[in-house]
């Protein structure tokens, strides 16, 4: 049943990633991808970490995209997959089982973009502070220097 539902989603991915407009590497894919996944293996085992879903979060924020852009998008795709899942999939059953891994996704995307930008930024303010206490250094030494020249030129 799960690789039925994994095939009817899939058609939907020109939809869900609004390929009209963004051609084949429209932002989100890997939101996509992972909820194509998880359904495909549905009940077969615990979902746990989707590592190639935190390596394109990842790489998305390494290549500079803000955690806010990655999120807008995140919700996009999974707004118009909601918008196409209720309209492809008759049963109510089925419809309920995607919109659990849909919003299952989302929530670990948006977990995994959480804790990326803390680290970014926890990681941004230790490089500040060093360069603080490096710029306190040179003035220190800058300082001394010109104690020093004073006491050679008197």
């Amino acid at each position: 049943m799960s690789a039925d539902m994994s095939e009817r989603l899939s058609v939907l991915r020109d939809e869900a990633l609004n390929c009209a407009e963004f051609g084949e590497n429209a932002p989100g894919a890997e939101i996509f991808d992972a909820i194509l996944t998880r359904l495909a293996h549905l009940g077969e085992t615990d979902p746990g970490l989707d590592l190639s879903l935190q390596d394109g979060l990842s790489r998305r924020l390494a290549w500079g995209e803000s955690p806010a852009t990655i999120i807008v998008d995140c919700d996009l795709v999974c707004k118009r997959l909601i918008a196409a899942v209720q309209r492809s999939f008759p049963d109510p059953s089925e419809a309920i089982v995607v919109f659990a891994i849909i919003t299952d996704v989302a929530c670990t995307s948006s977990r995994h973009i959480a804790r990326m930008a803390v680290q970014r930024s926890s990681s941004e303010r230790a490089l500040e502070r060093r360069e603080l206490m490096v710029q306190r250094q040179l003035s220190a030494a800058l300082e001394h220097q010109e104690d020093l020249i004073r006491k050679l030129q008197a």
